[in-house]
């Protein structure tokens, strides 16, 4: 029992007679052949040459690095290396022609056919046209291998080496190229950053005209909507200083109105423009709960005396202590109206001032007027300069 390894391929051989059958191959097992019989082993996996001066690994021929010439006469030194597989129905033929030898007879044909195809390029196309070397590489390599019943199954070109001299001239060259290219992208670099500029500028210009028309538009709304309050506070006020006119007077003096259905004041009962300013300086006055004295401020530079706000506000509110009150209420009596109610409110003034003495009251009209006055300055409120008569009773 005869036993062919594994990974190999074998054709039978006759130990006696020396004869080799050579129609014949066979694949990794055990044969019943005889004792006088062996087989002649072949690799059936991939094998390499490798054309370099490194040392190969394990199982591969230690060749020297392949040396040749390119198109301009410079010498070169190309690292290659070669994988190649032979056809196992195809092994005796291969024995016939070239015995065990056949490797050596493949790196002799290779390094030739190698050399020659290197001398159909200049040494830049090793870098700049890389592909096409190797290919035309590799066809050489197919076509050697072919007839040689085996494949070419790849080729690399992995290493290229110029003399000192030309090594030196090489670097220089490729080196003003790379300062040439750099010099080129930092061009369009520039130029790329300059349309940018402009772009953004544009951008710029547009946001900036944008944010004005808003700021513009905003500024005009603005300034609509606070016209508008002002206006529509404005009429609240005159409306109401028209209704103060209409309906601040004594109730005699009211008519009524036959357009508007409401009562008016009428004649010279209804108040002027300076009564109205009058009023409304009142009214204020009463709001100052934490002033007790105020001035006012005429054009001009002239001098003005000071308000008793307290008093006033008093007045307005009909808080005063008993014996002002007696006096405010003869004031009231005054400016009662007697034609709507019918009576005389002159006996009434004169029980309370003069103990119902009639003819103090005929005689005296004028001393009770003159008393009603010095109550207002006695409170520090002068109504004939300040407001229209009757007006601090609302």
């Amino acid at each position: 029992m005869t036993q062919l390894g594994q990974f190999k391929y074998g054709i039978m051989r006759n130990k006696v007679t020396g004869y080799v059958d050579l129609n014949t191959h066979f694949e990794p097992g055990r044969y019943w052949i005889g004792f006088w019989k062996e087989f002649i082993e072949f690799p059936s996996t991939l094998q390499t040459i490798e054309f370099s001066e490194e040392k190969p690994e394990e199982g591969v021929q230690h060749l020297s690095v392949l040396k040749s010439r390119d198109k301009d006469g410079k010498q070169i030194m190309l690292d290659i290396s070669i994988q190649y597989k032979l056809h196992k129905d195809r092994i005796g033929l291969l024995y016939k022609d070239m015995l065990l030898e056949y490797e050596n007879i493949f790196i002799a044909e290779l390094r030739d056919q190698l050399a020659k195809a290197a001398n159909l390029y200049a040494i830049e196309d090793a870098w700049q046209n890389y592909d096409s070397i190797v290919n035309l590489m590799r066809v050489r390599c197919e076509a050697v291998l072919q007839k040689r019943y085996a494949d070419c199954w790849g080729l690399q070109l992995w290493g290229v080496t110029l003399t000192k001299r030309y090594e030196t001239k090489l670097i220089t060259t490729q080196v003003r190229k790379q300062a040439q290219r750099t010099a080129r992208a930092k061009l369009i670099n520039a130029e790329v950053r300059a349309k940018t500029a402009v772009l953004l500028a544009e951008y710029k210009k547009n946001v900036t005209i944008l944010r004005s028309g808003g700021e513009a538009r905003s500024y005009n709304i603005t300034q609509l909507a606070v016209a508008t309050a002002q206006a529509n506070f404005i009429s609240a006020q005159a409306k109401a200083l028209h209704i103060v006119k209409d309906r601040v007077c004594p109730g005699y003096a009211r008519v009524l109105n036959t357009s508007s259905g409401n009562h008016t004041c009428s004649g010279s009962h209804a108040m002027s423009s300076k009564q109205l300013v009058a009023y409304q300086n009142q009214v204020l006055l009463k709001s100052l709960d934490a002033t007790p004295f105020n001035f006012p401020m005429p054009a001009g530079l002239k001098r003005s005396s000071a308000i008793n706000v307290e008093a006033s506000r008093k007045i307005m509110k009909h808080d005063t202590d008993p014996g002002r009150r007696l006096k405010l209420k003869k004031r009231r009596l005054l400016h009662n109206n007697a034609a709507d109610d019918g009576k005389d409110s002159r006996p009434q003034l004169l029980k309370l001032s003069n103990d119902g003495d009639q003819s103090a009251l005929d005689t005296e009209p004028i001393q009770k007027l003159v008393d009603m006055d010095i109550l207002g300055d006695q409170l520090g409120y002068n109504p004939v300069k300040s407001v229209a008569l009757g007006f601090h009773e609302l």
